[in-house]
């Protein structure tokens, strides 16, 4: 399970280790339950992770779309320099927006 946190009306998710496809299977079921329980305000925190696979990437891009539909949205915090590299390549760089925070990320709403 990933850590989260309510902060008014946002949810943090604090990632930690490796997002692979038994990771994000997990956690796309816990952004599910958020978005299902009418939080469409989600900041996503990368401070403890190593690595970001493709299944975790679709877990980003399903919640992105799923929060805007909604008039919110997804924030991501304290993303490396490796994952944003991985963003890039796959041309999904510029769907997200990035904060050097959670603090930030959860102020930019």
């Amino acid at each position: 399970m990933f850590k989260t946190e309510r902060v008014g009306d946002v949810v943090v998710v604090k990632l930690t280790g490796r997002i692979d496809l038994q990771s994000a299977l997990e956690l796309e079921k816990q952004v599910n339950d958020i978005i299902n329980s009418n939080v469409n305000k989600i900041v996503f925190d990368f401070t403890d992770v190593q690595h970001l696979s493709s299944s975790g990437m679709r877990v980003l891009v399903f919640s992105h779309r799923r929060t805007t539909a909604n008039n919110g949205g997804i924030r991501l915090a304290n993303v490396s320099q490796s994952v944003k590299k991985v963003l890039k390549l796959v041309e999904l760089e510029s769907l997200f927006r990035y904060f050097d925070s959670v603090d930030e990320a959860i102020k930019s709403f």
